[in-house]
């Protein structure tokens, strides 16, 4: 019997690419006769392909144009509206696509989830979610998309899928500076948007109190970030500037506790199942973090949603620095019991 052959469409956001992870992981499972391929953007190439996912291939987004060229899929699963992949997608052809295109339909916009059959919306396909939290509802869109692949909805279990899981495996060198963050607890104040950055002066105050303590810390800062390296961090923390997605996994997978914004870094430690401390600002906790073994936990202060919607980030209350290591010695109180 010949495999059909899928191809997924990971987001641009790393973040965003962990949590489709759920997308991959249960439809696959719920489904075993078919070949997977994947393609995500370029610098999370080197994460992926070591992560021990379900994938015949993996395929940098931007060159897709020219290395899947003609090639012929039966199945695009789009899972959260790429439609800025779609140019980079062209030139592949799909004999039905699977997608939540809420930016190609008014209906989505309701939660609508739908199949796109030759550019037209196939009828009676669509599920909108009316309860539980907000963060089931990537799966309950899986159970969308199973119905239109003839995948038994009861195999997709939301209690079972609704966190991501990244394995990375052991035959990857470690490297100097991960064996720098080992038992550490490491600090990750860099992110996308500065409006979703608990305050840099508050990372800092927070790594020299745990630092007086007699508590090894690390802090991790991405390639564009050099401003975290010029921070007057104490003499004992080790700054480690990670050159890519796969480095900066292995520096989280060895650390004791991991302490981030919601970025795409807290996302890589929570699917690794690393001790978790993420402090929320503007973003809604209740979607975003999925995250919830041992020593997992996150922080916000209340009214988020007011600062969201009049866009006065400024106004905002962050927790402070007394909230976040309470949360801390919590985090590991609860790993070690």
């Amino acid at each position: 019997m010949e495999k059909e052959s899928w191809l997924f469409a990971f987001p641009g956001g790393l973040g965003d690419s962990i949590q489709a992870l759920v997308a991959l992981e249960a439809i696959s499972q719920a489904r075993q006769t078919v070949s997977i391929e994947a393609c995500c953007r370029r610098d999370y190439l080197p994460l992926f392909k070591t992560c021990g996912a379900r994938v015949k291939d993996w395929w940098a987004t931007e060159d897709a144009a020219n290395e899947l060229a003609g090639r012929m899929f039966d199945y695009l699963i789009d899972c959260v509206a790429l439609t800025h992949w779609r140019a980079e997608l062209s030139s592949v052809g799909f004999r039905r696509i699977f997608t939540h295109s809420a930016f190609e339909d008014p209906r989505a916009m309701e939660g609508e989830v739908y199949v796109v059959t030759d550019g037209a919306a196939s009828a009676g396909i669509c599920f909108e979610p009316k309860t539980g939290p907000a963060r089931r509802a990537y799966v309950l869109e899986l159970q969308v998309a199973a119905a239109a692949l003839d995948v038994p909805v009861e195999k997709l279990d939301p209690s079972d899928s609704l966190n991501p899981r990244l394995t990375l495996r052991n035959d990857v060198p470690w490297g100097a500076s991960v064996r720098e963050v080992c038992s550490s607890i490491t600090l990750v104040p860099g992110g996308s948007l500065d409006e979703k950055r608990w305050p840099d002066g508050f990372y800092v105050e927070l790594a020299h109190r745990l630092s007086k303590q007699g508590r090894r810390t690390s802090v991790l800062a991405g390639p564009c970030e050099q401003h975290v390296a010029a921070l007057a961090w104490p003499k004992s923390t080790s700054v480690i500037r990670s050159a890519d997605t796969l480095g900066m996994a292995r520096c989280l997978q060895q650390s004791a506790l991991v302490v981030a914004n919601d970025c795409g870094p807290m996302h890589v430690a929570g699917a690794l199942g690393r001790p978790l401390v993420a402090v929320f600002g503007p973003t809604n906790p209740k979607v975003w973090f999925t995250y919830d073994l041992a020593g997992q936990a996150y922080i916000q202060r209340p009214g988020y949603e007011t600062f969201r919607a009049t866009n006065r980030w400024d106004l905002m209350e962050w927790p402070s620095v007394d909230e976040v290591q309470d949360t801390i010695n919590a985090c590991l109180h609860a790993r070690r019991t």
